[in-house]
């Protein structure tokens, strides 16, 4: 029977925001961060665990290997072989290879056969020619080999180049000298390309209109590969294609606000408003490119946002069209995934019903958008590859310094601030 265990860890969260006055607003809040502080770091038990690396022995070890950024992958491997053990920072001298489960591969290797100094690659494609990929402070770097050769690097370099301008029976000059400075891709690796390839015209011609880049490089070489190889199972590996992800889905929960106005026009004849519990729904659309990164995404929502304010003499219902747009930051675990959001939003008020005792109902002239920012934590349980239910929490602040409104025939400007907590559910596809 296969068994799950859990650790749990408390964040100590300081967050500077302006704080609402009431003490149910305070509460809230407390509880609120409370819930933020608790993430859950769930791992499966070895049986479940497919990462692996490969020593020097040849020997295949199990367990899970930690996802660092685009570059500390190529730096090292943090390995944990399972729970009860500790994790293990393995250089490239110390193991042949290491590898996610069905997807990124990397091997230990030297460019050139003489070179002292080992580095982790990332395999792109190995068959008739390999592929590899490397990134560093300098850039991307892509490199090719053919039958175990030194590693040739595929470069495509910005060069300047001065040129003077062309007189009437004179040839170009180039100089340093001249004020017209010109920038061009040397596309050194065209020809070295078509030197690997020479064997299959139709591949040379290929790479004349090539572009230096993950998925151009992958086709061209099984395309090659294809044709050359008279054996159907000679491809070893090949990563797959690099494609934009996307994901969506509904969200629905429950917001915590207070709302504030500006007291500097005589229309403004509610008193203090104390805080409300309201619902929240919408859905999301979330954006990735793992090539530029594995953990940043943009999130797009579009929400609803109701809430209903009353006091001893007035009572304001409000309804916003909230538009957030996220900057998401996750960390890649395998099956509980934690993350943090940070942007900006666009707040629409499309309902401000008000009610009072004493005076007419208020009217919008003009001016019934927000600004502001928003921030939180999210906790996903994956259901696969792509699904999951996640639970969020996150804070809102806007404000709207210029509205116009009309109150018993009165005309005058207002602002509000409102100031959300929203812990709410949803779906990911």
């Amino acid at each position: 029977m296969k068994t799950e265990s859990c650790s749990v860890f408390y964040l100590d969260i300081k967050i500077n925001v302006t704080v609402p006055k009431s003490q149910k607003m305070k509460k809230i809040i407390t509880i609120s961060f409370f819930i933020a502080s608790l993430f859950i770091d769930c791992y499966s038990q070895p049986g479940l665990m497919k990462d692996y690396v490969i020593t020097n022995n040849n020997d295949t070890i199990f367990g899970l290997i930690k996802s660092g950024g685009k570059k500390e992958n190529f730096l090292k491997c943090v390995f944990i072989k399972d729970n009860e053990s500790e994790k293990v920072i393995y250089n490239p001298n110390d193991i042949k290879a290491y590898r996610f489960a069905d997807s990124k591969y990397y091997v230990s290797r030297k460019i050139k056969s003489s070179d002292t100094v080992k580095i982790f690659l990332e395999i792109m494609f190995d068959g008739i020619v390999d592929l590899y990929y490397y990134y560093d402070d300098q850039g991307d770097h892509y490199f090719i080999s053919k039958q175990d050769s030194d590693l040739a690097e595929l470069k495509n370099e910005i060069r300047k180049v001065y040129i003077v301008t062309e007189l009437p029976g004179i040839a170009r000059v180039y100089s340093e000298n001249t004020p017209t400075l010109y920038e061009k891709e040397s596309k050194e690796y065209i020809g070295l390309l078509k030197t690997f390839l020479i064997d299959s015209p139709t591949s040379m011609k290929k790479a004349e209109s090539i572009l230096l880049s993950h998925n151009p490089l992958i086709k061209i070489a099984e395309d090659y590969h294809n044709e050359v190889c008279t054996d159907e199972n000679c491809i070893i590996y090949a990563k797959k294609k690099v494609k934009i992800e996307f994901s969506f889905g509904p969200i629905i929960g429950v917001s915590f606000s207070e709302i504030s106005f500006y007291k500097n026009s005589p229309i403004l004849l509610f008193d203090e408003l104390p805080s409300s519990t309201g619902m929240t729904y919408g859905a999301f659309i979330n954006l990735q490119d793992p090539f530029v990164s594995e953990k940043l995404s943009i999130q797009l929502e579009l929400g609803i946002n109701q809430a209903e304010y009353s006091s001893d003499i007035s009572t304001l219902k409000l309804s916003t069209l909230k538009v957030p747009v996220l900057v998401k930051y996750t960390i890649p675990f395998k099956r509980v995934q934690p993350s943090a959001t940070l942007g900006l939003m666009i707040n629409k008020i499309v309902r401000f019903d008000s009610y009072s005792v004493n005076y007419s109902k208020f009217e919008f002239r003009s001016g019934t958008a927000q600004y502001g920012f928003t921030g939180g934590i999210e906790t996903e349980l994956k259901f696969n590859s792509r699904s999951g239910l996640f639970l969020q929490l996150r804070y809102e602040y806007c404000v709207g310094q210029h509205f116009v409104g009309e109150w018993d025939d009165r005309v005058g400007n207002f602002g509000i601030n409102l100031n959300n907590i929203n812990l709410v559910t949803g779906i990911k596809f």
